[in-house]
């Protein structure tokens, strides 16, 4: 099945929405291994640079990152750029526009 035909049905908005969240995913999957980690060793990365007094990243986030299905926070997408060196918000709007 198609991508376009999971959203054929979507309301506009819901769509933009979901795209958004799978093209994030895809792009930190792919440079998660560009730098030549796996899961465990991106999950690693990111609790390094978490100031003290903040919570940690768990192994389940790092997951919900990578499924697709994830609405990232602004903090996440911050602390992915610090880690994987990209600006999520600037790769989306290129991707979906």
């Amino acid at each position: 099945m198609a991508l376009d035909d999971l959203f054929k049905d979507l309301d506009p908005i819901l769509e933009e929405q979901v795209r958004a969240r799978m093209i994030i995913s895809a792009e930190i999957d792919d440079e998660i291994k560009k730098q030549g980690w796996n899961p465990k060793e991106f999950h690693k990365k990111c609790n390094a640079i978490i100031p003290a007094g903040e919570s940690n990243i768990s192994p389940m986030k790092v997951e919900k990152w990578l499924s697709g299905t994830h609405d990232f926070k602004t903090s996440e997408l911050i602390l992915l750029k610090i880690v994987l060196g990209k600006n999520w918000l600037n790769r989306v709007n290129k991707r979906i526009i």
